[in-house]
């Protein structure tokens, strides 16, 4: 898949034990606020959200292993944001656009 997406949605809480708590935290709340990161992968560009301050991550990336630290340059969206380009993703497969969001090349 081109697009990865790193999400927060809870920033304080303990980490999800389970997939199925991941996902009913994300079910129960809608509007949850949190921080996300985006990258294009076949340019190697990250979405850049305007008003968004940069804030790391940690996520889990499987299940198998442990909590992944993402540095706070490629978290620069909102969590709502961030579910609106993934929207915009599965409905065209390109890399998706929205208002206040700009592609950045990834340094380092």
């Amino acid at each position: 898949m081109p697009l990865r997406f790193d999400l927060d949605a809870d920033p304080g809480m303990p980490p999800a034990a389970t997939e199925e708590e991941a996902s009913l935290r994300l079910k129960t709340d809608p509007e949850a606020t949190g921080a996300a990161a985006a990258r294009w992968l076949p340019s190697n560009h990250k979405a850049v959200e305007a008003g968004c301050e940069p804030t790391a991550l940690r996520v889990c990336e499987s299940s198998d292993e442990d909590l992944v630290d993402i540095p706070a340059g490629l978290g620069r969206l909102s969590f709502a944001t961030a579910r609106a380009l993934a929207r915009v993703y599965v409905e065209s497969g390109e890399r998706p656009e929205a208002e206040g969001v700009a592609w950045e090349p990834v340094s380092g």
